[in-house]
């Protein structure tokens, strides 16, 4: 639903039947239930639940392999059937839980097999190194997607390195066995005037593809890169810190900011940039161009506008034909930007190309001729927190015939333990239909209410992510002296600027914050009126509405096992949860 059509409904002066939101529940079909969540409830010691938006059944797909060619194709020919289609290999993903790593959803558990860790800070790099093990060995072993979820902190790319510098071995390797035979190849038609048939390569020279959120990101990332390559120079590396690195006049964020927020918004945080680099022997070149680069590091929007298909920049995709890797960092975040660009990068990922590029046919891998290239693309993702969109991205881009593993920690949850809050489940048949379900249910029980309790003719303050910084004062400063009774205050709003909204006394979700942190903060809202005299702690709540489709959000807030008994109550009809 649009912002717009939210604030349209914010007419206190039409006249109606008011009812109070337990009368509602009660004098209709619906019934109201009230339960209290136990919080002494046993610790779990198996799989918690696989929700229907987690637990799915997913294609084993193939990935591409970095060594000696005839065993990539004998890996090919193992994989594939005789009319070089993806063999039907298909399974329904097994979710554990393991003692340190919590929950891990995986396509196969033998992936799980060599996983050894002994220390939570550990577990989840020594799990993902497990994965890349064979990169760095340059073998034919199969490697699954990935998938990694960290709850308990946000995950920073220093604390991937290994794995960053995994994918940057993949790149090296492939560059250096293309040398190799061009070598060997250049000898022995010299020397015996036949050329050995080395399939080494594919459509274009791009194999490791990042997309990263932020252009600070991309500056952490690519000094990783060059601090590994170990080369003797490094090629347009004072415009690349001009471009992508911090700036002397950037002001530091004031102390009231978390400290996620300031972690991931230092430095430059603009969101469009691409740029391609390129390894030599010797040299690491920024700025090349994306069909002679090795690496592709790009945000979603920087990939789309690169790709182009509109009227002032034709399509072009074939620079995505050959990728072997993909790195998603912070996943959560580019939801906070446009994830439907995330999804088309996704959806033109190996394809074949419509152009040749100069490429040598005979050098190509078979895989890529037939069409086959995504089956053999490593997909790895990171990510704070598990979101459907997430999932569906899995579903439907992780093609690997290896399968996938996904880490997922079970939630501890976010609730407040002395302010009260409910969260009301509103039925909902399909997630076609959630938004009007949702929406009727703020029209017919919520609106009339508030109609009710206030005095008529206030104004409605607004911030959201688009709002000016005077607008944003303005409404700010209304409401905390009370000219504003009610505020619409959005997620992204809170993303971007993290906002401390004073004069809260009532906080009403219209929707679950995906992200749990914020839930947090807002809750603290609450607690500095407390503080402050503004309201006492028996008239102070927080009220949410959630449906069976917000699973992964509301687990996140009322944690894995208060979200147990969530899901045992009647879905059909409109439940209320209390807590504490």
């Amino acid at each position: 639903m649009a912002f717009s059509a939210l604030m349209n409904s914010f007419d206190l002066d039409k006249s109606s039947v008011v009812k109070h939101p337990s009368e509602s529940h009660s004098g209709s079909a619906l019934s109201r239930k009230r339960r209290k969540i136990d919080k002494n409830s046993p610790a779990l010691t198996s799989d918690p639940n696989v929700e229907a938006l987690e637990s799915q059944s997913v294609d084993e797909p193939a990935r591409s392999f970095i060594g000696k060619s005839t065993d990539a194709l004998d890996s090919y020919e193992r994989h594939f059937n005789i009319d070089n289609q993806p063999a039907e290999l298909s399974a329904t993903s097994t979710t554990l839980v393991h003692p340190v790593l919590g929950r891990i959803t995986v396509s196969d558990t033998s992936h799980l097999q060599n996983l050894q860790v002994d220390s939570s800070d550990n577990a989840l790099i020594g799990a993902i190194n497990v994965e890349r093990r064979s990169i760095s060995q340059k073998s034919a072993t199969e490697i699954s997607d990935t998938a990694a979820v960290k709850t308990s902190q946000y995950i920073k790319i220093g604390k991937w390195e290994s794995s960053e510098f995994g994918l940057l071995s993949r790149s090296s390797s492939s560059c250096d066995l293309v040398l190799k035979n061009n070598e060997k190849i250049a000898k022995r038609a010299s020397n015996l005037g036949e050329i050995t048939e080395k399939r080494d390569q594919g459509f274009t020279r791009p194999k490791v593809l990042f997309i990263l959120p932020t252009r600070n990101s991309c500056h952490e990332v690519v000094s990783i890169i060059s601090r590994h390559a170990a080369r003797e120079s490094q090629e347009n590396k004072t415009r690349f810190d001009k471009e992508f690195g911090p700036s002397g006049l950037d002001k530091p964020f004031s102390d009231s900011k978390p400290e996620d927020f300031r972690s991931f918004f230092h430095g430059n945080s603009d969101d469009m940039f691409r740029i391609g680099i390129k390894l030599t022997r010797k040299t690491v070149k920024l700025f090349s161009s994306f069909y002679n680069s090795d690496i592709i590091i790009a945000s979603p929007l920087g990939l789309k506008a690169a790709m182009g298909g509109t009227d002032k920049a034709p399509k072009d995709i074939d620079f995505l034909s050959s990728i072997e890797v993909v790195y998603v960092e912070r996943a959560d975040a580019l939801l906070m930007q446009n994830w439907d660009h995330v999804e088309s990068v996704f959806a033109n990922l190996n394809r074949i190309p419509t152009d040749s590029h100069e490429c040598d046919f005979s050098r190509v891998r078979n895989w890529y001729l037939d069409g086959n290239a995504s089956n053999f693309r490593h997909t790895v993702i990171s990510t704070a927190f598990l979101s459907p969109e997430v999932n569906a991205l899995q579903s439907k881009y992780f093609r690997n015939h290896s399968g996938f593993v996904k880490f997922h920690d079970i939630c501890p949850g976010q609730l407040s333990t002395h302010i009260p809050q409910v969260f009301t489940r509103v039925p909902s048949s399909s997630p076609a239909g959630d938004p009007d379900a949702r929406f009727n249910h703020f029209n017919t029980v919520i609106l009339p209410y508030w109609r009710d309790n206030v005095k008529t003719g206030e104004s409605v303050g607004e911030i959201s992510e688009y709002s000016s910084a005077s607008a944003v004062a303005r409404a700010r400063a209304h409401f905390k002296s009370g000219r504003h009774k009610i505020l619409l205050y959005t997620e992204r709003a809170h993303h971007f600027r993290r906002y401390s909204i004073q004069g809260t006394l009532h906080i009403y979700l219209y929707s679950i914050p995906a992200n749990p942190i914020f839930y947090g903060e807002l809750v603290e809202f609450l607690r500095d009126s407390i503080a402050n005299g503004k309201i006492t702690l028996e008239d102070a709540k927080a009220q949410a509405i959630f449906t069976r489709w917000d699973a992964l959000r509301a687990e996140r807030i009322v944690g894995t096992i208060g979200y147990d008994e969530i899901k045992t109550s009647d879905g059909n009809k409109c439940v209320d949860f209390e807590f504490p």
